[in-house]
């Protein structure tokens, strides 16, 4: 792991300001590929890997660059898509003089044309279309490594980044003297004038009230951003669970007593529950399918080892897109790590938070943040909304996503999701006017009036793509508004606000600010809007999450419009404001304050399920990129299904 320095300029209402921060990146070192396997598999030998290590290399390996390094032809540098097992066992066609086609194995292949004898069982990597290298013939190159860490590394970076406020202004200001910026001729050329002071820049924040929680009664928050769901009934609890079945895909035989502290745990919270109508296990499942479909129950609880990603998609699909059924899955190396805890405590709590996203998804309710702005939602019908576009890695041809996510009760606590495909890489969402029609019919339809006012929240959008991304979506919200028959005589008011978690401002709170409980970070509803604000836009800095490690990072809110409104200063500072921190809190599977507005999380959260609704026949692994005139696009579009039900 190395540390470096992040440095930028930004402008501000008086003057432009360098934001200078720390970063750490996980460098890939340069070395044989095998030796570079066995030390991320903690392996001696590659040849005989589980299925759990084999999936494990194949996540971790993807886009990683190597060189291919065969005698007499110029070294290759590649990117790796794929691994295979027993690489020398591949087959495949060769054009041989006179028209004659040829079956080879990869090991013949190597041993005729370049004298390489394979080991039966080597390890191999797939790169670009087709190609099959054995590892043994691959090195690693120096690069930053960019996929997504796994848990156990993440930890280490963890470990690796100071663990306070206090420790990361120190390296930073380490840097700052580092980086010499009063010396640098180039600035002096440029009349550049720094402040006297090289210190950190002060500015003035304030800290907003945390609304109460409302389960079967209010509670005040004895620590800001933190509440406790094992004390009383849920806000709403889901009807009661007169049919779901239990299916254990795995070898345990803990089940019983699991379920048995569930159901308690669905009681004590509100929720009734019979015992499961029927149990299933792997090898019934073929058999079982045609029951559930003929039984139609309201909830599967799977369990399943671990890893077991294909079977986790199979599980989500056919609840999710085939039959419209919630399912439930849990981890049996979780599950048993639980059930063997002492502590009661630990073990009610796993449990707590199981029937949190159990009684979520049977259209229950299970805490609402009570605050004036979110009362003021009761007296002005409003629908919150968040929207996300994801993309895929480089080189997929999945192609992107649109994820948009509506409140539909008075409360905004309960949502509704929709999602589209799109051309790859397309940071507009194409379908948004007809995604905001679907919307706004379901409002309808659940409260019997059309929303009289509009929060939309967008994720996802850089500062230099602001301008592109309001003048598209903001003119395909106003038509599905000025196209609906509710608004005869205009649209109601509708604000667009911009969340960015990926910046590097922090603030590093005096030492009689900080809320020592939250390893010195600012307490929960901490709020920078002064001073550092953007000279175009409305903004605002504000740390909703309660800081546990590291130091925490504040989600930047951007208004880019607020059509309809005119949003004074007041109603800047009593409804926009704490309402963005309000929803923080009714994050349905936390009990924590989170750092983004619920809707936004949620609308994140639709995108990475995309995966459930393509159909499983579908290839993606071609190396290219999707447009939206491409024939290829219609065909993984076709193959885009929607929720069942």
């Amino acid at each position: 792991m190395w540390m470096g320095i992040f440095q930028s300029v930004r402008p501000t209402l008086k003057n432009i300001v360098i934001n200078v921060d720390i970063q750490t990146g996980v460098v890939v070192p340069e070395e044989s590929l095998p030796s570079f396997c066995q030390r991320y598999l903690k392996v001696g030998r590659l040849t005989q890997l589980t299925n759990k290590q084999f999936q494990s290399l194949r996540m971790f390996l993807h886009g990683i660059k190597i060189t291919v390094r065969i005698h007499g032809r110029p070294e290759r540098a590649v990117r790796i898509k794929d691994i295979v097992r027993d690489v020398g066992n591949g087959e495949f066609e060769k054009n041989m003089p006179g028209n004659e086609v040829r079956t080879l194995t990869v090991a013949e292949h190597f041993r005729e044309m370049h004298n390489i004898v394979i080991i039966p069982g080597s390890l191999g990597v797939k790169v670009g279309h087709h190609e099959l290298f054995p590892v043994d013939l691959c090195r690693t190159v120096n690069e930053l490594y960019k996929n997504k860490l796994p848990g156990e590394f993440t930890t280490e970076v963890l470990r690796f980044m100071p663990n306070n406020p206090e420790r990361r202004l120190q390296k930073i200001e380490r840097a700052w003297k580092d980086l010499e910026y009063k010396n640098s001729q180039f600035l002096q050329g440029g009349h550049i004038d720094f402040a006297p002071s090289s210190s950190p820049m002060r500015i003035m924040g304030r800290l907003l009230p945390s609304p109460r929680i409302m389960r079967s009664q209010p509670e005040e928050l004895q620590e800001s951003g933190i509440w406790d769901v094992r004390r009383g009934p849920m806000a709403k609890p889901a009807d009661r669970i007169e049919n779901w079945i239990f299916m254990n895909c795995t070898q345990t035989t803990v089940v019983q007593d699991f379920i048995e502290e569930l159901c308690q745990v669905f009681t004590d919270r509100g929720k009734i529950s019979d015992i499961p109508s029927y149990f299933l296990t792997l090898t019934s499942l073929g058999l079982g399918k045609s029951n559930l479909r003929q039984s139609r129950p309201k909830l599967i609880i799977v369990l399943l080892p671990d890893p077991a990603p294909e079977l986790y998609v199979t599980v989500k699909r056919f609840g999710d897109i085939e039959n419209g059924i919630a399912t439930q899955c849990i981890v049996c190396l979780g599950l048993h790590a639980v059930l063997a805890k002492v502590d009661s405590n630990l073990r009610n709590q796993y449990m707590n938070n199981l029937t949190l996203k159990i009684n979520t998804r049977l259209g229950g309710i299970n805490f609402v943040p009570q605050s004036p702005a979110m009362a003021e939602l009761r007296i002005v019908p409003t629908m919150i909304l968040g929207s996300f576009a994801f993309h895929p890695a480089a080189g997929s041809t999945l192609p992107s996503v649109a994820a948009l996510v509506s409140s539909w009760d008075p409360v905004a606590c309960q949502y509704t999701a929709s999602l589209r495909v799109q051309a790859s890489r397309v940071e507009i969402i194409q379908d948004l006017e007809a995604m905001v029609i679907t919307a706004i019919k379901r409002f309808v339809e659940r409260n019997g009036m059309p929303p009289a006012r509009y929060v939309y929240f967008r994720d996802g959008v850089s500062e230099g793509q602001f301008a592109t991304v309001l003048e598209e979506e903001q003119a395909a919200f106003l038509r599905a508004l000025r196209g609906s028959p509710y608004y005869a005589n205009g649209p109601p008011p509708f604000a667009f606000i911009v969340c960015a978690k990926k910046h590097h401002i922090r603030f590093f709170p005096d030492s009689r600010n900080a809320d020592q409980r939250g390893n010195g970070n600012f307490p929960a509803g901490f709020i920078g809007d002064r001073d550092i604000g953007h000279p175009m836009y409305k903004d605002f800095y504000l740390q909703s999450q309660k800081g546990l490690q590291g130091t925490s990072r504040p989600c930047h809110y951007t208004v880019l419009a607020n059509n309809g409104t005119n949003w004074s200063m007041d109603m800047y500072e009593d409804l926009l404001v704490p309402r963005s921190f309000s929803l923080c809190h009714c994050y349905s599977r936390a009990t924590k304050s989170v750092k983004i507005p619920a809707p936004v999380y949620y609308a994140d959260l639709v995108c990475a399920r995309a995966k459930f609704h393509y159909d499983r026949d579908v290839d993606f692994e071609d190396d290219i990129s999707l447009s939206s005139d491409d024939p290829n696009y219609a065909t993984k579009q076709y193959a885009f299904y929607q929720v069942s039900g």
